[in-house]
């Protein structure tokens, strides 16, 4: 009950807000100060830098260093597509020795299901036969079972 009576304090956000307002401040004026001298440093920097070209070369220059460019493209897609190539190959033949075991366990319990089949059948005839030959000695076994179903 006395949880409830008490009141947030709405002063902290106040203070929360005008702190987080001064840090940015504060970040923003080191930037501009590092841009102003010149100083300003790159936190992540880029890998690919522009230069000036201070001489350009030629068309059949660049048409040489395109042909290069794509042979060497060529080269490594076909080196990439040989590593997939064997990779599939792997995993096909995994597959086809995983379905050949599939069809091993398959036929031995094909066995064993047809086996036990035929054994039930062979002990049902029997209790079959027992059954049609003495029927008052059945009647009675059953009676004295009464009790245990």
């Amino acid at each position: 009950m006395m949880l409830a009576n008490i009141a947030p304090p709405t002063e902290i956000a106040a203070w929360l807000a005008c702190f987080a307002f001064v840090v940015m401040l504060v970040n923003q004026g080191f930037k501009a100060w590092g841009n102003l001298t010149g100083k300003a440093h790159n936190i992540a920097p880029n890998r690919f830098q522009v230069q000036e070209v201070k001489e350009g070369v030629t068309r059949r220059e660049f048409n040489d260093h395109v042909v290069i460019d794509r042979e060497e493209h060529d080269k490594l897609f076909r080196k990439l597509g040989g590593v997939e190539r064997g990779a599939m190959e792997r995993g096909d033949a995994r597959a086809l020795q995983i379905n050949e075991h599939i069809e091993q366990v398959r036929r031995d319990l094909e066995t064993k299901i047809d086996q036990r089949w035929n054994q039930t059948a062979l002990e049902l005839s029997e209790v079959r036969e027992q059954v049609r030959s003495n029927p008052a000695e059945t009647i009675a076994l059953l009676k004295q079972t009464k009790g245990l179903i």
